[in-house]
């Protein structure tokens, strides 16, 4: 029979009992687990996954019938294993039986164990998308769902928790015997099991289920923060969704090595620490709002992913899309002042705009077939487009009507698996719209449209739509020019900002129902809602640029922050396409200097550094070139950086965010009162951790690091190695690459994050280092390249490391540099990380036809134009 890479479906489980006795101290198990299975036809073989582990004795029976397995063959291609019996298996319902033994490996997938960093160890295990086959035989996919009756054999001073409470506990000598309830039907990568020393902290929600937050011992405190924002996030689903949380308990599990941030196994969700545990004094903002955001979006998925599972994960998006764009609803709700639309505008839908815009980009539905391609799959397009598109599509049949969609959806479709056109119908049901006309363009086309805006002497602007590539041209222009979105335009003018009018954009040109005539500016897309980018003519650009430079930025601003980060975002990304000036694009990002929201912040800071990157670094002065622009882009904020406390604006929350946006700016434009403010702040926080702002301890340490070379180093290894907060760990790793001195002490620290530092923290250290300097760029892709067997040995998985390395060891703007780095990877195992490789190459050659096309123009501006402004 062939290898074939998915289940025929012959044999399709309804439930497991599983057994696991764990060894901690030996880092192994035995295992023993007996699934009831009904079988669509007769036949003398059963398939089923399993990866690594050692097969014992199996046997198969039906009502008095005992047989058992006479043999049995691995298909490592599938990552099956083919059961084969004497005697013909009926149709009709059986018990498979299975004894086999695995090991606790250290690489973040399966059944693993995680290191204590005092020493000790605990056992925890990550199984999406496709590793509960190493942890123990079973039919790994997502629409095999069954029910789980699990007990664990563990040692007498360990815990354990898993996806139900426990049932029942048994205690022998020094074993404990814990058999848990059993879980509702549920697909195997929702199966969860933690064993180490823990400690909970424990509350319930308005309808009496139990939420806790699990730590290790000592650490219950870091966790009040997680438990509180669970509990609420809880209680708002079940009031958003109108479906109650089928489950008893929630439980929050810390866990100190993680492959990814959290994972959302139904009553048992597993984070990595840094996402969950958080210190009230020590801890940023962004460290709070980042977890926050990653609870509520793993909660979501109690509805969405497992009451509701995808098919198969060429649906992926139908629940991370969606666990993105409903955790962005509860975290406002929960904690209004974050500004969550806005910062998930800012953030999420332009980085997802910014990775669509390549031709190496993938559909929101793609189709997947191995691992390597599934593990894939969970990237920026299947979480943060698919989120955008949610988003487009509430906002335009309002959210109301969504949310009554998607309680007829998850009703109808609960305890099963489901497919895009599924929701599609409950849309479509809701509404009377057209769902899988009007959307299905937008779930199976790569890419996006840019909207082309022309004015007409008749006053009525005309709009046409063609696919956003970065590249200048693609290599199918036909194929491309033929694609087509139904497309929500909003538009809104200078005369009334405030109003919004919708116009839906089926063909490729069309005239708007506006007259414009009168107009001083007008935009599209003004909230981002929409999905796309805009291009306007020259007159309205110029016309916007100068509203930009002369409003008021307050909440009652004519052109909204949402608007404002869109616009340089587009400006910035039609100039690196070459459709508009790159000069014009420089004019938009001066006219923001009034900007006081932290998330549009965050947007100029992304493109200054892409000036610098593309342009300044090319020349001998462009980097007091681009410190002078630096400056002067800040110089209307100059008052945050005035004293210890900053000004007294009445910004909230945006103050020591926007502030160490400032400091840190100013820093890199070699900013001496800042210098001697950064000095200061490491001295403080040497004497007291805590009375320095947790925002600005990464920029005390990065200048403390360029400051004192050598020394500086380990002094920050020194806070690394003493750290008891992961945060801070983290923060250390983020600026060691920022040392001054020696190749010596970059290369010490990509090798440290290669052998000594947690596999799923290395990236923070590698990432430091190609932000030094042009030179620190070239070490980087020269290590990885003779680290590579190494580096890919520990990294290579699902744990999402290596295609960050790739993209870290990447940041060029030459073409000799993209055509390096498809030559070196050309005969290498791309398993899990191709598409990463073909967005860098991609991305690089657009970054090297930008600085070709707009070198001289963006170098004439900054000597000739930029210095004589005020």
């Amino acid at each position: 029979m062939a290898d074939s890479l998915r289940l025929s479906g012959i044999s399709r489980p309804e439930r497991y009992e599983l057994r696991l006795d764990v060894y901690l101290e030996s880092f192994r198990y035995d295992g023993q687990v007996r699934i009831s299975i009904k079988q669509a036809e007769p036949s003398r073989t059963v398939r089923l996954h399993a990866v690594g582990l050692e097969i014992g004795e199996g046997s198969a029976s039906w009502g008095d019938v005992s047989k058992k397995m006479k043999a049995y063959e691995v298909l490592e291609k599938s990552q099956m294993v083919e059961l084969q019996f004497e005697d013909e298996i009926p149709s009709g319902m059986f018990d498979l039986d299975i004894s086999f033994k695995g090991q606790l490996h250290e690489k973040m997938e399966g059944f693993y164990r995680s290191s204590y960093k005092n020493g000790g160890y605990m056992a925890t295990t990550h199984f999406e998308p496709t590793d509960a086959r190493r942890a123990f035989p079973c039919f790994d996919e997502p629409s095999f769902r069954a029910m789980f009756s699990i007990t664990m054999g563990i040692e007498l001073n360990r815990q354990c928790v898993s996806n139900m409470p426990v049932e029942v506990e048994q205690v022998s000598d020094d074993r404990r015997v814990i058999k848990f309830q059993e879980t509702p039907s549920m697909p195997t990568y929702l199966v969860a099991f933690v064993v180490g020393d823990l400690e909970r902290s424990v509350t319930t929600s308005k309808r009496g289920v139990t939420v806790e937050v699990i730590t290790k011992p000592g650490e219950q405190e870091l966790g009040r923060f997680a438990l509180e924002t669970g509990t609420n996030c809880l209680d708002f689903f079940e009031e958003f969704f109108q479906v109650d949380y089928p489950l008893p308990k929630m439980s929050m599990v810390a866990i100190p090595d993680f492959p990814i941030g959290a994972m959302e196994n139904w009553g048992c969700i597993l984070f990595r620490e840094t996402a969950i545990l958080s210190d009230d004094k020590l801890s940023s903002i962004v460290v709070r709002q980042r977890a926050g955001e990653t609870i509520c979006h793993e909660i979501a998925h109690m509805w969405f992913g497992n009451l509701v599972t995808v098919s198969w994960w060429e649906h992926l998006w139908l629940k991370e899309g969606f666990a993105t764009w409903a955790s962005m609803i509860a975290v406002h709700d929960i904690y209004k002042e974050w500004k969550e639309p806005l910062k998930f505008t800012c953030s999420s839908y332009l980085s997802a705009l910014r990775l669509d815009s390549l031709l190496s980009t993938h559909s929101i539905e793609v189709p997947v077939e191995d691992p390597g391609q599934i593990n894939e799959a969970f990237d920026a397009i299947s979480y943060l487009k698919a989120a955008s598109l949610i988003r487009m599509l509430a906002d335009f049949v309002t959210v109301n009507e969504f949310r009554a969609a998607l309680k007829l959806y998850l009703d109808r479709h609960q305890y099963g698996a489901a497919t895009t056109v599924n929701l599609w119908n409950a849309v479509e049901e809701q509404t009377n719209l057209p769902m899988e006309t009007m959307m299905s363009s937008w779930t199976k086309l790569e890419g996006y449209p840019l909207i082309e805006v022309k004015e007409s002497s008749a006053g009525h602007p005309s709009v046409t739509q063609s696919r956003f590539t970065v590249a200048a041209t693609t290599d199918t222009p036909g194929a491309e020019s033929s694609k087509l979105w139904m497309v929500p335009l909003t538009f809104s003018t200078a005369s009334e900002p405030d109003r919004v009018d919708r116009f839906i954009l089926k063909e490729s040109v069309a005239d708007l129902p506006f007259d414009v005539s009168k107009e001083q500016w007008f935009l599209l897309n003004t909230s981002r809602a929409g999905f796309y980018r805009v291009n306007y003519p020259p007159r309205v650009w110029n016309a916007i640029i100068l509203k930009l430079g002369s409003m008021d930025y307050d909440s009652s601003a004519a052109i909204p922050a949402s608007a404002r980060a869109g616009l340089l975002s587009d400006a910035f990304a039609l100039a690196r396409k070459g459709a508009l000036s790159t000069n014009v694009a420089l004019d938009l990002l001066l006219s923001l200097r009034g900007e006081n929201e932290f998330a549009v912040w965050e947007g100029v800071v992304s493109v200054l550094y892409d000036v610098k990157r593309v342009f300044c670094d090319s020349y001998a002065e462009g980097l007091e070139h681009w410190r002078s622009l630096v400056k002067k882009v800040v110089s209307k904020l100059s008052d945050l950086v005035s004293g210890d406390q900053g000004s007294e604006l009445e910004l909230g929350l945006e103050l020591p965010q926007l502030r160490r946006i400032v400091l840190s700016l100013l820093l890199a434009a070699d900013d001496d009162s800042t210098k001697v403010q950064a000095s200061k702040l490491y001295e403080e926080f040497v004497r007291d951790p805590g009375s320095v702002s947790p925002e600005l301890v990464a920029l005390a340490f990065a200048h403390h690091l360029s400051d004192f070379g050598e020394k500086g180093y380990e002094d920050i290894l020194k806070v690394y190695n003493d750290a008891v907060l992961n945060e801070l760990r983290v923060t250390c790793l983020s600026v060691l690459g920022m040392a001054s001195g020696t190749e010596k002490l970059r290369l010490r620290t990509l090798d440290f994050a290669l052998r000594e530092v947690r596999a799923q923290d290395a990236i923070h250290a590698i990432g430091s280092v190609p932000n030094a300097d042009e030179q620190a760029k070239d070490l980087v892709w020269s290590w990885l390249q003779s680290r590579w067997e190494e580096i890919h040995a520990r990294f290579s998985g699902g744990s999402h490391v290596l295609p960050r390395i790739v993209n870290a060891a990447t940041r060029f703007s030459e073409d000799t540099k993209a055509a390096e780095v498809r030559a070196f990877f050309q005969d290498k195992d791309q398993s899990g990380f191709a598409t990463s490789i073909a967005n860098s190459v991609e991305g690089i050659a657009a970054d090297a036809a930008w600085r070709r096309r707009s070198s001289m123009d963006v170098r004439h501006w900054l000597t000739s134009e930029l210095f004589s402004r005020t």
